[in-house]
């Protein structure tokens, strides 16, 4: 009995840590934009509950049996909803700033990927 009693207790840390770490990315990841997008409050909400939304929906994603290139799909799929999301929020210049602020971002994550993909081959 004691035994089913640890593991349920570690079973919800586990799911506590990882709600918790989707709440402290999702805040950093607003606390940025409404910095580099001068968010007003009620922007920083939407934006942040948005955030936190996507991020929720990827670690579903990335804890599932789906396979790796589902994963990458869904992944696309989640940013795509995410941008159209965040463009009834944002102004058309904070969304353009928002569109050039994340460029580099995605392009540096490809250039470290296919390198990793390179070192494997």
């Amino acid at each position: 009995m004691r035994t089913i009693i640890f593991i349920f207790s570690l079973m919800t840390i586990g799911l506590m840590n990882a709600q918790t770490s989707i709440e402290v990315r999702a805040k950093d990841q607003s606390d940025r934009m409404k910095t580099s997008l001068n968010l007003t409050t009620e922007q920083y909400a939407q934006v942040y509950e948005i955030n936190r939304g996507i991020l929720i929906k990827n670690e579903d994603v990335k804890n599932g049996t789906f396979s790796e290139e589902l994963k990458k799909e869904i992944f696309y799929s989640n940013q795509s909803a995410r941008n159209e999301m965040l463009k009834g929020v944002l102004t058309p210049a904070q969304f353009a700033q928002f569109e050039k602020d994340e460029k580099p971002e995605i392009k540096s994550k490809s250039y470290e990927k296919a390198k990793d993909e390179e070192i494997k081959n």
